[in-house]
């Protein structure tokens, strides 16, 4: 308005001195009306912070000061002037491309083909105030703290969030002087109020029995350093369990996971070969959709003409989708999953013992046990026994009894690792002669979850595929780390780091599989650049090339018939990353349908791995689904998943959940002596981990929002362009005779001839011997499976003997063999009729197992 004003005016300013006399008093006295009226609203106090679960704090009080201080916040406006309007820029991807890829939440670099810059787990969080917005914010709570200590909502939060990101102790003490955040003590009160609230939470979320309720644990190993270094001082390992209660959507009933329904579970346990491997059709469909993501991604990348880029963008993405579509199994609806977490407990969960006093406190946390007095008679222990005279209050025991909060015949659903796991049906089994329920830990079904799953087939890739003498030196991993400079600490053979791991063998299967698509262009004449299809059925022509050269089975046939056993390993090394990536890709968007499917093909890449616990868990997982109703079994398949905000690519494993969680702890310093740092950590970060996350993502451009992404995304792509080109130096896909991992002259003539009309596996396998080529796991899984992996999953029935395979492994010379990189290719004569005596296949079923037919044939 002054300056409407003062502009019509031109030089006499009578009219503007004339103004601004008379409506600046009567604006200063309706702005101070306004502020003292806000010095009295609760939901400006810090105690409101903690009375809501909204996440963006920021936004709750911008609304608040929209509605209470309209004047003080126009006038904050004008004085500030135009701060970016517009906000953030959005992305330039192409809106339809936002949910065409796969998004492994925090541990993937997001190049993954498809995937927009804002396609992340995050979808459905609170919207980013504008840059005006938030200034508006920032100086109303300067300005309302300065008049009264008691209004100090955002100071609270900036404490917290301070505190969360464990700034130093100076700087938050400079930021509170300036009335924009509080003191450090303030602050650690309010973290405790956090962390008293999660438990009050959880015994909230345990009072509606007909909801289905998990349990999520895992162990966190804290170093305790001493600060003043002394010869002989060492820092002190403790370890400790974090744990979250997490509920279920509203479609999933606590009626079908009841103790009767899932009886079928400890019973005799049987499982035919045909139940165990997978259907090659379904890993065509995988492939094909991983390759058309690429293909999208690599053009999109490419310097192709406008001229018909548009068209082109638009035919590959109706491919994807198509594809997408034809893949889609049984996916879960995209639902928020409700959070409780727990305080942290000084126990070690990696033990039997651990485990169950995990389970026990947790049990009487929630509400399920309560501790009863001494004095209660318990059956069987308050009277005489013939021993001698004892009764319940002479043995000194916590005396536990079961409530009827989780409903009649109802359980609590717990998961983690796959140890975890068999700790407890360990502990269970050793548990299961007492009399009472509770003793026997009756109301606890555990399940593993599927995160480590896919860390352990990251290490079986890197296992089998990683070392130069096994695979040769283009087809192996080790050479394409040391082509991109990447640390030889993080990606090693044995166990890598799986940040490290997951992003090397992501990239290579897309600079390989790129340099393949490049390949089938050149053959038509064309390139990226030059390529315009008018149809769908032109890209997927493209598309089947891709797949027929390097994925099919006889792609990997034709190279070891022409004695190129580098060639056929980097497209073993394709097609075991393929896996893992629809293992990923089916997490993600909570297909357990694919889920399902995916774990057929795992169970035998990991027996022929040698890793056979995870094996074995695959083949629980497979007898479950057999077994179990329909509703039943996908109760507990929505236990292992977890999704925080409700979008369809928002799912992650639970046991990544609470990785992520137990890094917000061990990020934690304090600096307390040894004797309290637990207690500190128990009282204040325990269980506010996850209140943590969610504030640092809604409030990043508080405190600076990140700009590391386009960075990161375009070393990603130069990594990937580094991999192609090298690929293509070599000629990896290009069938070259004689090409041995050891350098070895290997003739064609001296190769032995391929017979067509083979009808059983031992002759199938005769064709191959002689090869000196790379472990093909789900080759030599075939075998264990097929020789003695079934009867061993199948005579292990209690959970003690599942525990002790597990600790163990299998000591037999198969295993023995594979450890040494050598894999017995042939059958004996006793086998062979032993094998056709016992599992009664015809000669189709044979030839599908063994890559002919409908089982490994992915055609």
């Amino acid at each position: 308005m002054f300056r409407s004003v003062k502009a019509h005016a031109g030089r006499d300013m009578l009219a503007y001195r004339f103004i601004l006399s008379t409506v600046l008093p009567v604006l200063l006295e309706g702005v101070n009306k306004e502020l003292d009226a806000a010095a009295h609203l609760p939901d400006l106090r810090s105690s409101s912070t903690f009375k809501t679960t909204e996440v963006n704090q920021v936004a709750v009080i911008h609304s608040i000061f929209i509605n209470e201080l309209p004047l003080s916040v126009q006038l904050v406006g004008s004085l500030c002037g135009s701060l970016g309007e517009a906000g953030r820029a959005e992305s330039s991807e192409d809106e339809h491309t936002a949910d065409l890829a796969d998004g492994d939440d925090e541990q993937r670099p997001e190049y993954e083909a498809g995937t927009g810059e804002g396609e992340d787990e995050n979808l459905g969080a609170p919207r980013t105030l504008k840059s005006n917005e938030l200034v508006r914010v920032v100086i109303l709570s300067v300005i309302l703290r300065a008049r009264s200590q008691r209004t100090n909502r955002l100071q609270a939060l900036v404490g917290c969030l301070l505190r969360f990101h464990h700034a130093p102790k100076a700087v938050q003490t400079l930021i509170n002087r300036l009335f924009l955040s509080t003191s450090r003590v303030t602050s650690r009160r309010h973290l405790k109020a956090l962390n008293e609230k999660a438990t009050e939470q959880a015994q909230d979320l345990m009072r509606d029995s007909s909801r289905v309720k998990v349990l999520l644990f895992d162990n966190v190993d804290i170093y305790l350093r001493v600060r003043a270094q002394r010869i002989g001082a060492a820092s002190q390992l403790i370890n400790l369990t974090t744990r979250t209660l997490l509920r279920l959507p509203e479609s999933f009933h606590s009626d079908s996971i009841t103790k009767e329904k899932l009886s079928p579970l400890s019973g005799k346990r049987k499982l035919a070969l045909e139940e165990v491997y997978g259907d090659g059709s379904f890993f065509a469909e995988s492939a094909r959709l991983l390759i058309a993501q690429e293909l999208l991604e690599s053009y999109q990348q490419s310097d192709a003409g406008t001229r018909g880029r548009q068209q082109t963008v638009q035919l590959i993405i109706r491919v994807v989708r198509r594809l997408q579509d034809v893949h889609r199994k049984d996916e879960i609806e995209a639902k928020r999953w409700d959070f409780a977490p727990l305080p942290l407990l000084e126990e070690n969960e990696g033990s039997i013992e651990g485990t169950m006093a995990v389970i026990e406190n947790s049990a009487l946390t929630l509400g399920i046990l309560k501790d009863t007095s001494a004095d209660d008679e318990i059956p069987g222990l308050g009277t005489e026994s013939e021993t001698g005279n004892t009764d319940s209050s002479s043995l000194d025991l916590p005396l536990l009894e079961q409530t009827d909060i989780l409903g009649a015949d109802g359980v609590l659903l717990a998961t983690g690792d796959l140890k975890s796991h068999r700790n407890i049906e360990a502990g269970q089994n050793a548990r299961k002669r007492h009399e009472r329920d509770a003793d026997r830990m009756d109301y606890v079904r555990s399940i593993p979850a599927p995160w480590h799953l896919l860390l352990n087939w990251v290490w079986t890739i890197f296992k089998v595929h990683f070392s130069q003498s096994k695979v040769g030196f283009s087809a192996s991993l080790e050479r394409q780390r040391d082509a991109l400079r990447r640390g030889k600490t993080a990606l090693r053979e044995e166990q890598p780091s799986f940040t490290e791991a997951w992003a090397l063998i992501r990239h290579v299967f897309s600079a390989w599989t790129r340099i393949v698509l490049s390949a089938e262009l050149r053959k038509k004449r064309k390139d990226l650049a030059t390529w315009t299809p008018t149809s769908e059925a032109a890209v997927m022509e493209v598309v089947d090339d891709v797949w027929n050269a390097a994925f099919h089975e006889g792609s990997i046939r034709r190279a070891l018939l022409v004695g190129d056993e580098v060639g056929a390993n980097a497209r073993l090394l394709l097609r075991d990353v393929a896996f893992g990536l629809e293992w990923s890709q089916a997490v993600r968007v909570g297909d357990i349908g694919r889920m399902a499917e995916a774990r057929k093909f795992l169970v035998v890449g990991f027996a022929g791995a040698g890793r056979h616990q995870y094996a074995e868990a695959c083949l629980d997982d497979i007898w479950a689904h057999k077994i179990l109703p329909k509703e039943t079994w996908r109760t507990l398949e929505a236990a292992r998943l977890v999704n925080r905000f409700g979008s369809r690519w928002g799912f992650i494993g639970a046991d990544l959940y609470q990785e992520h969680l137990n890094k917000e702890v061990q990020r934690a310093d304090t600096a307390h002596g040894a004797e309290f740092a637990i207690a500190s950590l128990q009282d204040t970060y325990s269980a506010t981990a996850e209140t943590a996350r969610a504030m640092r993502t809604a409030h990043q451009d508080l405190l600076g929002s990140t700009t590391s992404y386009r960075k990161k995304k375009a070393m990603f792509r130069r990594d990937i362009d580094r991999l192609s080109s090298l690929a293509e130096q070599d000629g990896l896909f290009v069938l070259t005779p004689g090409r041995c991992v050891k350098d070895q002259d290997v003739s064609v003539s001296a190769l032995p001839p391929f017979d067509e009309e083979a009808s059983t596996a031992s002759e199938l396998m005769a064709n191959l011997v002689g090869l000196n080529k790379g472990q093909d796991v789900l080759e030599s899984g075939w075998l264990y499976m097929l020789r003695q992996g079934l009867q061993r999953w199948e005579g292990r029935r209690g959970g003690m003997e599942r525990y002790e395979a597990f600790l163990c492994g299998q000591n037999d010379e198969s295993q023995k063999n594979i450890r040494e990189g050598h894999v017995d290719s042939q059958l004996s004569a006793d086998d062979d009729a032993e094998m056709s005596q016992d599992t009664q296949l015809d000669t189709a079923t044979v030839l599908a197992s063994t890559g002919e037919g409908g089982g490994y044939q992915w055609a």
